[in-house]
Protein backbone atom coordinates (compact mmCIF):
# COMPACT_ATOMS: atom_id res chain seq x y z
CA UNK A 1 0.00 0.00 0.00
CA UNK A 2 1.00 3.61 -0.46
CA UNK A 3 0.27 6.15 2.27
CA UNK A 4 0.43 9.88 1.65
CA UNK A 5 0.18 12.75 4.12
CA UNK A 6 -2.74 14.82 2.79
CA UNK A 7 -2.50 18.57 2.25
CA UNK A 8 1.30 18.75 2.39
CA UNK A 9 3.88 19.64 -0.24
CA UNK A 10 6.28 18.26 -1.24
CA UNK A 11 4.54 14.91 -1.06
CA UNK A 12 5.37 12.99 2.09
CA UNK A 13 4.65 9.30 1.65
CA UNK A 14 5.35 5.72 2.73
CA UNK A 15 5.09 2.38 0.97
CA UNK A 16 4.26 -0.50 3.29
CA UNK A 17 3.84 -4.20 2.61
CA UNK A 18 1.26 -5.78 4.87
CA UNK A 19 -0.74 -9.01 4.66
CA UNK A 20 -4.50 -9.07 4.40
CA UNK A 21 -4.66 -10.78 7.79
CA UNK A 22 -3.73 -7.54 9.57
CA UNK A 23 -6.54 -6.04 11.61
CA UNK A 24 -7.39 -2.43 10.84
CA UNK A 25 -6.09 -1.24 14.21
CA UNK A 26 -2.69 -2.69 13.29
CA UNK A 27 -2.85 -0.91 9.94
CA UNK A 28 -3.43 2.38 11.77
CA UNK A 29 -0.55 1.80 14.19
CA UNK A 30 1.80 0.99 11.29
CA UNK A 31 0.83 4.12 9.38
CA UNK A 32 1.00 6.41 12.41
CA UNK A 33 4.37 4.97 13.47
CA UNK A 34 5.78 5.32 9.95
CA UNK A 35 4.99 9.06 10.10
CA UNK A 36 6.32 9.34 13.68
CA UNK A 37 3.03 10.16 15.39
CA UNK A 38 3.34 10.01 19.17
CA UNK A 39 -0.02 8.34 19.75
CA UNK A 40 -1.41 10.91 22.13
CA UNK A 41 -4.56 11.70 20.13
CA UNK A 42 -7.71 9.98 18.89
CA UNK A 43 -7.92 8.62 15.37
CA UNK A 44 -10.47 7.17 12.97
CA UNK A 45 -10.22 5.23 9.74
CA UNK A 46 -12.73 5.85 6.95
CA UNK A 47 -13.35 3.97 3.73
CA UNK A 48 -16.08 6.16 2.23
CA UNK A 49 -18.85 4.01 3.70
CA UNK A 50 -17.76 3.19 7.25
CA UNK A 51 -15.92 5.03 9.95
CA UNK A 52 -13.81 2.75 12.15
CA UNK A 53 -12.55 3.53 15.62
CA UNK A 54 -11.18 1.72 18.64
CA UNK A 55 -14.17 0.73 20.77
CA UNK A 56 -12.76 2.42 23.89
CA UNK A 57 -12.99 5.89 22.31
CA UNK A 58 -16.01 8.02 21.63
CA UNK A 59 -14.96 10.81 19.30
CA UNK A 60 -18.44 11.98 18.43
CA UNK A 61 -17.53 11.63 14.76
CA UNK A 62 -20.02 8.90 14.01
CA UNK A 63 -17.69 5.90 14.14
CA UNK A 64 -19.90 2.94 13.38
CA UNK A 65 -17.43 0.04 13.19
CA UNK A 66 -14.69 -1.33 15.44
CA UNK A 67 -11.11 -1.40 14.14
CA UNK A 68 -10.70 -4.64 16.08
CA UNK A 69 -13.32 -6.53 14.07
CA UNK A 70 -12.12 -5.85 10.51
CA UNK A 71 -9.08 -6.75 8.40
CA UNK A 72 -7.12 -5.20 5.58
CA UNK A 73 -7.96 -8.25 3.45
CA UNK A 74 -11.56 -7.04 3.28
CA UNK A 75 -10.36 -4.45 0.73
CA UNK A 76 -9.37 -4.95 -2.89
CA UNK A 77 -6.58 -3.39 -4.95
CA UNK A 78 -7.43 0.23 -5.65
CA UNK A 79 -9.34 0.73 -2.39
CA UNK A 80 -8.72 4.06 -0.69
CA UNK A 81 -8.99 4.78 3.01
CA UNK A 82 -8.35 7.87 5.11
CA UNK A 83 -6.76 7.78 8.54
CA UNK A 84 -7.59 10.93 10.52
CA UNK A 85 -5.34 11.58 13.53
CA UNK A 86 -5.49 14.38 16.12
CA UNK A 87 -8.78 16.05 15.31
CA UNK A 88 -7.42 19.43 16.49
CA UNK A 89 -4.36 19.46 14.21
CA UNK A 90 -6.29 17.55 11.55
CA UNK A 91 -3.63 15.16 10.23
CA UNK A 92 -5.01 13.03 7.39
CA UNK A 93 -3.26 10.10 5.75
CA UNK A 94 -4.51 8.78 2.41
CA UNK A 95 -4.05 5.02 2.19
CA UNK A 96 -4.25 3.31 -1.20
CA UNK A 97 -4.24 -0.47 -1.45
CA UNK A 98 -1.90 -0.94 -4.42
CA UNK A 99 -2.02 -4.70 -4.66
CA UNK A 100 -3.57 -7.63 -2.85
CA UNK A 101 -1.46 -10.76 -2.93
CA UNK A 102 -3.15 -12.78 -0.18
CA UNK A 103 -6.38 -12.09 1.64
CA UNK A 104 -6.18 -14.93 4.13
CA UNK A 105 -6.32 -13.96 7.80
CA UNK A 106 -4.11 -16.93 8.62
CA UNK A 107 -1.06 -16.55 6.36
CA UNK A 108 1.25 -13.71 7.43
CA UNK A 109 0.37 -13.12 11.08
CA UNK A 110 0.29 -9.35 10.52
CA UNK A 111 3.96 -8.96 9.63
CA UNK A 112 4.74 -5.72 7.84
CA UNK A 113 7.65 -4.10 6.05
CA UNK A 114 8.36 -0.44 5.38
CA UNK A 115 9.87 -0.44 1.88
CA UNK A 116 10.09 3.18 0.70
CA UNK A 117 9.14 6.73 1.52
CA UNK A 118 9.96 10.38 1.62
CA UNK A 119 9.87 12.95 4.39
CA UNK A 120 10.63 12.86 8.11
CA UNK A 121 7.04 12.53 9.29
CA UNK A 122 4.72 14.64 11.40
CA UNK A 123 5.35 16.52 14.62
CA UNK A 124 2.55 16.18 17.15
CA UNK A 125 0.87 19.36 18.41
CA UNK A 126 2.54 21.62 15.85
CA UNK A 127 -0.62 22.82 14.14
CA UNK A 128 -1.04 20.18 11.45
CA UNK A 129 0.31 20.56 7.93
CA UNK A 130 0.47 24.37 8.23
CA UNK A 131 2.79 24.08 11.22
CA UNK A 132 4.85 21.37 9.54
CA UNK A 133 5.25 23.56 6.45
CA UNK A 134 6.52 26.40 8.63
CA UNK A 135 9.03 24.13 10.39
CA UNK A 136 10.24 22.72 7.05
CA UNK A 137 11.21 26.26 5.98
CA UNK A 138 13.79 26.27 8.79
CA UNK A 139 14.64 22.56 8.62
CA UNK A 140 14.76 21.27 5.04
CA UNK A 141 15.59 17.79 6.41
CA UNK A 142 11.85 17.37 7.08
CA UNK A 143 11.33 16.79 3.36
CA UNK A 144 14.36 14.58 2.58
CA UNK A 145 14.00 11.01 1.28
CA UNK A 146 13.45 8.42 3.98
CA UNK A 147 16.37 6.14 4.82
CA UNK A 148 14.30 2.95 5.04
CA UNK A 149 17.13 0.72 6.29
CA UNK A 150 17.83 3.03 9.22
CA UNK A 151 14.12 3.63 9.86
CA UNK A 152 12.98 -0.03 9.96
CA UNK A 153 14.04 -0.92 13.55
CA UNK A 154 12.85 2.41 15.01
CA UNK A 155 9.54 2.01 13.15
CA UNK A 156 8.83 -1.36 14.79
CA UNK A 157 9.57 0.07 18.23
CA UNK A 158 7.19 2.98 17.57
CA UNK A 159 4.48 0.52 16.47
CA UNK A 160 4.85 -1.39 19.74
CA UNK A 161 4.70 1.86 21.74
CA UNK A 162 1.54 2.97 19.92
CA UNK A 163 -0.17 -0.36 20.61
CA UNK A 164 0.56 0.09 24.31
CA UNK A 165 -0.65 3.72 24.28
CA UNK A 166 -4.02 2.77 22.84
CA UNK A 167 -4.73 -0.26 25.04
Amino acid sequence: MTVTLADYQPTMWRQIILGGDARLDTLCYLVLASFRAQGSHLFTLQDGVHTYQLPIFESGLGANKSLLAHWLGEYRAGAELTLAYDFGDGWRFKIKVDEVADQSRLKTNGTAKLVAGSGHGIIDDIGGTTGLTDVAKDDPGIDHPLNVNREQAAWRKRVDRLKKNYR
